[in-house]
């Protein structure tokens, strides 16, 4: 198939320096084409908030250059003629875009994807697509989203994916560790508590980053620091939302470090006990830890069962083959795990 993507690939513009676009190599965005492309369709990425700065004044406003980039979207659509437009994070793309690519493409599928939480501000732009979409795809369960999305469109769980040709690292084979549990987030109140109480275990080695003031990192140190680390602690904002994580359990996971997170509402459907070691209550974290650092060979049996399911059942590819059956209609080539999810 013929398949336009449009996504934050962020080739040319960053806020705060220029290697910040190719730190983003690890984004979803990029695993998505990848996917498509090693699936065998022919893909043109779209880069809608590049192009939206090309066309303002200075080069720097998104809101300036917006009206542009849709003309030039619907423009290269119908000189493309793809199969399947597939839209990322596309906050500026307008309803009315999608409308104009529904008339002059009348045979072309529409679908989203969506990796981030659903707050006020996503929600109201995301509603207004959902009459144009032919599916929609979040890394949340859809007895979750749909609702607030208040929409019939047929609506997907998507896992966050792993590809092999980014996530490359095996922590788990590492003989010389730096430390014993690294995070990398911001301080959020909701997770600061459980990271204050693994600061206070005893001759614990910890590498938070983006916490207590430590600087962010980000493209390939990211990959390298996950690498030399036993633990690697998956907190998001929210442990209640069903099947909800951040990309960072990919990353984790993806390089094969053990991965410690809460209790998520449905997530053993996608690893096990004997693959992620989950935790029930924040008294329960510090032993569980504890636990692991002082049993070398569970912790590294758990890493590699992790790091094999996640490269097998969540890789590029596979998740792709799952995007495109869905939303050509197609019959399913397998039973996906997160199959009986979805919402038709």
């Amino acid at each position: 198939m013929k398949i336009l993507h449009v996504a934050n690939f962020a080739w040319f513009h960053s806020k705060r320096k220029r290697s910040d676009n190719i730190a983003r190599y690890y984004a979803t965005d990029h695993k998505i084409s990848n996917g498509l492309i090693r699936n065998g369709h022919c893909v043109w990425d779209f880069s809608y908030r590049d192009t939206a700065r090309h066309f303002s004044p200075f080069g720097k406003s998104k809101k300036w250059g917006a009206a542009n980039m849709n003309a030039t979207l619907i423009m290269q659509a119908r000189a493309f003629a793809p199969d399947l437009i597939l839209l990322g994070h596309t906050e500026l793309v307008t309803p009315q875009t999608l409308a104009t690519l529904r008339k002059h493409l009348p045979d072309t599928k529409i679908a989203q994807w969506w990796v981030d939480w659903f707050l006020p501000h996503s929600l109201s732009h995301l509603r207004k697509k959902q009459s144009y979409l032919d599916a929609f795809f979040a890394t949340t369960a859809p007895e979750y989203y749909a609702p607030l999305l208040q929409s019939s469109t047929p609506s997907h769980y998507l896992p966050n994916i792993v590809d092999s040709s980014v996530e490359t690292e095996r922590a788990f084979a590492t003989t010389d560790y730096k430390y014993d549990v690294f995070f990398a987030g911001s301080d959020a109140s909701e997770r600061a508590p459980l990271l204050e109480s693994i600061k206070n275990i005893p001759e614990v080695c910890t590498g938070f980053f983006g916490f207590g003031g430590r600087p962010f990192l980000s493209g390939a140190v990211l990959a390298k620091t996950i690498a030399i680390a036993k633990i690697g602690l998956n907190f998001s904002r929210a442990d209640d939302i069903p099947l909800y994580s951040s990309a960072r359990l990919a990353q984790l996971i993806g390089n094969g470090c053990a991965v410690v997170m809460p209790h998520i509402p449905h997530m053993q459907t996608l690893f096990n006990e004997h693959e992620v070691a989950y935790f029930s209550e924040a008294k329960d974290l510090v032993p569980l830890i504890t636990e692991l650092l002082n049993d070398d060979e569970r912790r590294q049996t758990l890493a590699r069962a992790g790091w094999q399911r996640a490269h097998a059942s969540y890789n590029e590819q596979r998740i792709c083959k799952f995007i495109t059956e869905a939303t050509m209609g197609e019959s399913f080539s397998e039973q996906y795990e997160w199959l009986p999810f979805s919402r038709e």
